[in-house]
């Protein structure tokens, strides 16, 4: 299958009719390059060709979405139509492809409408010309013959084969449950082994099914193990169950830790910053609550504050009264009652006379009447003394206290202040990025999924254990049943029937066993080729195989034989994925040059400069058509004059944006094309 060219109109960010054509029917040239920058949409071209050849609109690496989630037409076209009162807005693909020698056409359209802020898509029409080599025409428009066309030249279940993206590299050289159901599904889709699995269920209900009837007319020991068999086979089948389930909770978590880890990348540069800013606040937060306590404490002590303020006040009161006191002015020498009783008897307490006739005297008693304080004035001033004496002692024991929780209120200020000054500057360096305020906790939740994940890999692999116990009691019961049928000469009809159906499925395991060891040693094989082919010089002097081993997963060896895939460098990751994948799809084509086109999503990033020289020069003699979709961090200069070196490259397109939902796909040329950058590293 070569790909021809691709028309869409309004389909996502591609506003209006445009198109691609692609490299591939000069097999000489038979590289295209879609060069822009992440979100311009490289990824929705490749939705394009699957939504044209098989109708669907989810992809791989939208396993958390739902279909009604994923929108096709074109937003600003849906809008547009709004405001002109259109009802509906058409959005479709079209494709030209060649197959054994045909041409083919194939389009398929969305209907789409926006009401408020929903938007509502269902599927248009789909049509499919084909032209043989004389010239002869041919329309089909019913869509389960189309499918049925489409799916002859490129089964449905090798649409996962044509995109090659970072996230197939995670799942295919990570020695997990995971990589090897992933290699395990892609195998048995690519190679038709599905089918004899089918071939063996049925057999196998069959045997269940005269064993039962065996059982319920059979007496002695051979009935005793007729039912132990069908106990251990019923035990099978619920361990089987348990297994299925196990691995679908095991699916479920790794979807969930996907789409948390795909979220947390999205928010990687500016990670760092979210920590400060969550412990900033979080310092904030306590400076405020510290700060509140610290008010309360203060109301508490109001009193004390209040009477701080007239410390000084106070002070010069005792100075002034103690002045007096020193100055015997208080208490007084004489008492106001004894002078007045003094000048009423005119006689002093010494017995000389004090009246007019002796104003000495009298004088000096009046002297005295003036100098003495009034008694109830005097005790006020007293008792003022006594108080205020107390009172400064008091103030000047809580004083430290008061003093410590104002500095106390005031650091808490300051340190309040100094935080939103901080959360400010942070501010400013997100800029008008929108963040999820949960993403800090989604670490947590991360953690958490996890660990659930590596107890549901235990599970699974003990329920695996136990089945394979189970699968070995299962074979001695069952030689011992055929030992006994010739022992006790049991020849009627349901043994017969036992024995052809129990002949008739362990040749069918025969078969399957011997199939499927040929496929994984054939897929081993040619994986080592394509990946020597591939792999730097060290590589090349390190590793010995690449091989697809029995339990199907994926495995790398070195030298001396040992298993050395979970050690590898990410650039050696991918180069394994690609001759995996690379070797698989080829061995299903029977070709030993890949034969639908190969799509690579930005394939550059991991490797080192000998890992992508090897790749730009072997890739392109590997499949007949190979589709870069290539980020400018990726596709340097160097990446470019390296492909024009291989004589293979012979298109190159650029993805530009103009605003919000509009992309514009525009061709330039191979020879004269300049990439942003120098190389992948400036």
């Amino acid at each position: 299958m070569i790909l021809s060219y691709m028309k869409l109109d309004n389909f996502r960010q591609f506003y209006g009719q445009q198109e691609i054509e692609f490299a591939g029917k000069d097999a000489r040239r038979n590289v295209t390059v879609i060069y822009g920058a992440n979100g311009m949409g490289k990824t929705s071209l490749y939705r394009a060709l699957m939504f044209c050849l098989y109708g669907i609109k989810k992809l791989a690496q939208d396993s958390d979405e739902q279909d009604k989630d994923i929108n096709l037409v074109n937003k600003i076209a849906l809008k547009e139509a709004a405001n002109e009162g259109k009802k509906e807005v058409e959005s479709s693909v079209e494709i030209e492809f060649f197959h054994s020698e045909k041409r083919y056409t194939l389009r398929r359209s969305i209907l789409g409408i926006e009401i408020g802020t929903e938007i509502i898509e269902q599927f248009g029409e789909v049509s499919l010309s084909l032209v043989d080599e004389e010239g002869n025409a041919e329309i089909i428009e019913d869509i389960d013959e189309i499918s049925s066309k489409i799916n002859d030249i490129l089964d449905k279940r090798m649409r996962e084969y044509f995109l090659f993206d970072g996230e197939k590299i995670e799942k295919l050289t990570r020695v997990s449950q995971k990589q090897i159901r992933e290699v395990k599904t892609g195998i048995k889709n690519l190679m038709g082994i599905d089918k004899l699995s089918v071939s063996k269920e049925g057999i196998d209900k069959l045997l269940g099914n005269v064993e039962k009837q065996l059982k319920n007319n059979s007496t002695g020991e051979y009935r005793k193990q007729l039912v132990k068999l069908e106990k251990n086979k019923s035990r099978k089948t619920e361990l089987e169950k348990i297994s299925d389930d196990k691995d679908k909770e095991m699916r479920l978590a790794e979807n969930e830790l996907e789409k948390m880890e795909r979220k947390l990348r999205e928010y990687e540069d500016i990670k760092d910053l979210l920590i400060r800013r969550d412990a900033i606040q979080k310092a904030i937060d306590d400076s405020r609550n510290e700060r509140n306590s610290i008010l309360q404490e203060m109301i508490s002590i109001n009193d004390d504050v209040a009477l701080l303020l007239f410390e000084n006040e106070m002070i010069q009161i005792e100075k002034m009264l103690n002045e007096k006191i020193k100055n015997k002015e208080i208490p007084s020498p004489l008492r106001e009652s004894l002078i007045d009783r003094i000048l009423e008897d005119e006689k002093c307490i010494c017995g000389r006379a004090v009246d007019e006739h002796h104003s000495e005297g009298l004088e000096a008693i009046l002297e005295w009447k003036n100098r003495v304080i009034n008694e109830q004035v005097e005790n006020c001033l007293i008792e003022t003394y006594r108080g205020v004496g107390k009172t400064l002692e008091y103030l000047r024991n809580k004083k430290e206290n008061v003093e410590e929780t104002l500095q106390k209120f005031s650091v808490q200020t300051e340190n309040i202040e100094k935080g939103e000054h901080g959360l400010s500057e942070i501010s400013d360096e997100i800029g008008d990025r929108k963040v999820d305020p949960n993403i800090l906790k989604l670490e947590e939740s991360r953690e958490k999924i996890i660990k659930k994940k590596g107890k549901l890999e235990q599970n699974y692999e003990d329920i695996q254990k136990e089945l394979n116990i189970n699968t070995e009691d299962i074979c001695i019961v069952e030689k011992l049943v055929s030992e006994l049928e010739k022992k006790e000469d049991i020849k009627n009809i349901l043994a017969e029937r036992r024995s052809l159906a129990k002949e008739a499925k362990d040749a069918l395991n025969d078969v399957y066993d011997e199939f499927t060891k040929d496929v994984r040693e054939k897929i081993s094989r040619t994986s080592t080729e394509i990946f020597m082919q591939l792999i730097d010089e060290i590589g090349r002097k390190t590793f010995s195989e690449l091989r697809v081993v029995e339990d199907y997963s994926l495995q790398l060896y070195d030298k001396e034989g040992k298993a050395f895939l979970s050690n590898i460098s990410a650039g050696q990751r991918q180069v394994t994925s690609i001759a995996f994948i690379t070797a698989l799809a080829g061995i299903a084509g029977g070709r030993e040059i890949l034969e639908i086109p190969l799509f690579m999503d930005t394939p550059f990033g991991r490797l080192s400069g000998e890992h992508r020289d090897r790749l730009i020069f072997k890739i392109p003699q590997l499949t007949k058509q190979w589709i870069l979709l290539a980020t400018d961090t990726e596709f340097s200069k160097e990446e470019a004059r390296k492909l024009r070196l291989t004589g293979r490259w012979g298109k190159i397109y650029c993805l530009e944006g103009d605003k919000a939902f509009i992309t514009h796909i525009k061709q330039k040329n191979v020879e004269t094309f300049i990439p942003i950058r120098t190389s992948a590293n400036n």
